[in-house]
C-alpha cells in the first residue's frame, strides 16, 4: 500500500497574483538599474574628489575639477543585457597611464606657452623643453576594480528588494479581494 496524499490548492484571484509575478520582473530590473546608476555616480564623485582635487592625483581646474571628463551611464532593457559604464576622457587617460611628449622632428624643441587672450595659439612663450614627461598620477582603474564587487552586491540586493516589493503588492491585492 502506498502512502500517497493528494494535495490540491486553489488560488483565489489568480490573475492579480500572476500580474504580480510579471511586475516582479519589471520592478526588479528597475531597482537594479537605479542602484547601478546611483553606485556609478557615487564612484564618479569619489574619483573626482580624491584624484582631481589635488594630491595624490592632479590639481585640476575648470572643467576637469568639475568632473566633466568622467562619464557614467547604464543601459539594458533586460536582466541579461544590463550594463553600467564608467570611464574617463583621453585627457585624463594620459594622466592615468602616463605619457612622454616629444617634438615631431628630432633636434627641435617644444614651446610651452602661457595662455593669453586672443587666438588659441596665442600667449607668451615661458619655456622650451626637449620633451615633457607626464607621470602616472591617477588611479582610476584601481578604484573601479576595488569598488566593483561591492557595487555588484548592492545591485543584486536591489533586485531582490524589487521582487519583494512587487510580490508584497500583488499579495495585498489578492488578499484584499477575498
Amino acid at each position: 500500500m502506498s502512502n500517497l496524499v493528494n494535495i490540491s490548492m486553489a488560488i483565489v484571484n489568480w490573475p492579480d497574483f500572476a500580474k504580480g509575478l510579471v511586475d516582479a520582473d519589471k520592478r526588479s530590473l528597475q531597482f537594479m538599474r537605479q542602484e547601478l546608476s546611483r553606485s556609478l555616480k557615487r564612484l564618479r564623485k569619489r574619483f573626482i574628489n580624491e584624484q582631481l582635487k589635488g594630491p595624490p592625483g592632479i590639481k585640476a581646474t575648470g572643467r576637469l575639477s568639475k568632473g566633466k571628463n568622467v562619464f557614467t551611464y547604464v543601459k539594458g532593457s533586460t536582466h541579461k543585457d544590463l550594463e553600467g559604464f564608467i570611464g574617463i576622457s583621453r585627457l585624463l587617460n594620459i594622466h592615468e597611464k602616463g605619457a612622454t611628449i616629444v617634438p615631431r622632428q628630432t633636434g627641435e624643441r617644444l614651446y610651452i606657452k602661457r595662455r593669453g587672450k586672443g587666438a588659441p595659439m596665442g600667449g607668451t612663450i615661458v619655456a622650451t623643453a626637449k620633451q615633457i614627461v607626464i607621470p602616472k598620477r591617477l588611479h582610476f582603474q584601481t578604484l573601479v576594480a576595488t569598488e566593483s564587487p561591492a557595487i555588484l552586491v548592492r545591485v543584486g540586493q536591489a533586485g531582490e528588494r524589487g521582487v519583494q516589493v512587487a510580490l508584497t503588492q500583488a499579495l495585498k491585492k489578492t488578499v484584499k479581494k477575498i
